[in-house]
């Protein structure tokens, strides 16, 4: 294992990476939620933004070091991917969202040209119960329930693609409730992975927020 000074988190690794300084090993699982070390190998005019743990958005350069997390993506108006079924050290790969996702882009977008490419240093690894392990976004994730023993009333607000204006819904319903003296709290269930949309319902009102990342 090696140390690695990156220069930036991307959010959607958040849960489980929290430093700059981190741990790199060769030995790669290639699946969701594991988290890479990574390097820029060019630079872009267009969708070149990544969205950092502190919630700031900065343009990733070439040569910049990064976290990001493997996943797939599915996006009419972005940037598709997959997991490929084996990573190692000198792989190229993409970042598929502004929330750092990474994997092989198999659509890319005619506004947004290719799909910013990255080369792969390692896997990040951290401690957890007095042991070294593989960074990986769900071991830090929400505990699951099978149901609901009592709850709040449950609002829903869906869509039929991506941006149109659901979190623009969901943030005016919540600061309508929130306005007639009710305790909202809000979750994203997709969307980019972003923590911009999760902190834009907490400025209009709501009092706890989660994505599906969270989960």
């Amino acid at each position: 294992m090696n140390n690695l000074e990156v220069n930036y988190v991307s959010s959607t690794a958040r849960n489980a990476v929290s430093s700059n300084h981190v741990q790199v090993s060769d030995y790669i699982v290639s699946e969701e939620g594991y988290c890479l070390a990574v390097e820029v190998l060019d630079d872009k005019l267009v969708y070149n933004q990544i969205e950092t743990i502190g919630g700031e958005f900065v343009t990733a350069c070439k040569g910049d070091l990064l976290v990001g997390v493997l996943g797939e993506r599915m996006a009419l108006k972005g940037y598709s991917g997959r997991v490929p079924r084996t990573v190692s050290p000198g792989d190229v790969l993409s970042i598929l969202n502004m929330g750092g996702i990474l994997g092989d882009c198999t659509s890319n977008h005619p506004d947004l040209g290719p799909a910013l490419q990255v080369k792969v240093i390692g896997a990040v690894m951290v401690q957890r119960m007095g042991l070294t392990v593989h960074a990986r976004i769900q071991d830090n994730a929400l505990f699951p329930t099978d149901h609901l023993t009592a709850s709040a009333p449950i609002v829903m607000v869906s869509g039929t693609a991506m941006n149109t204006g659901k979190t623009c819904a969901a943030s005016h319903i919540i600061q309508g409730l929130t306005e007639r003296g009710l305790n909202v709290v809000a979750g994203k269930a997709t969307g980019a992975s972003l923590m911009r949309d999760a902190r834009t319902m907490e400025k209009h009102g709501a009092t706890a927020t989660a994505s599906f990342t969270d989960a």
